[in-house]
């Protein structure tokens, strides 16, 4: 039975474009990986439990990313008090700003 979910589910990723690696036989268990960066990995344990761990690609953070110098749908950054840009929070909400 864990056979035929295996092969299920790795046939179902292959032909939605993921690339398939990180094979282990033995667990059983492997990674698809999607065209723009997202994993998850497909995996069995003892009695038969089914995984499913996914991750994301790694985030670009504006001030660390290396030239992004426009926010989301290409506003700029304003000026910080040192003359660098201000990516601090403007958001203000009722339960997360206080």
């Amino acid at each position: 039975m864990v056979k035929i979910l295996y092969g299920a589910v790795e046939k179902h990723w292959e032909a939605a474009g993921y690339k398939i690696g990180d094979v282990n036989a033995k667990e059983p268990s492997f990674t698809g990986v999607t065209p723009d960066g997202f994993s998850i990995r497909f995996s069995v344990g003892a009695p038969g439990n089914v995984y499913f761990d996914a991750s994301s690609p790694s985030a670009k953070y504006p001030g660390y990313s290396g030239g992004a110098v426009t926010g989301e749908e290409g506003d700029e950054f304003p000026k910080g008090s040192g003359g660098g840009r201000d990516v601090s929070p403007d958001v203000h909400d009722s339960y997360w700003s206080k």
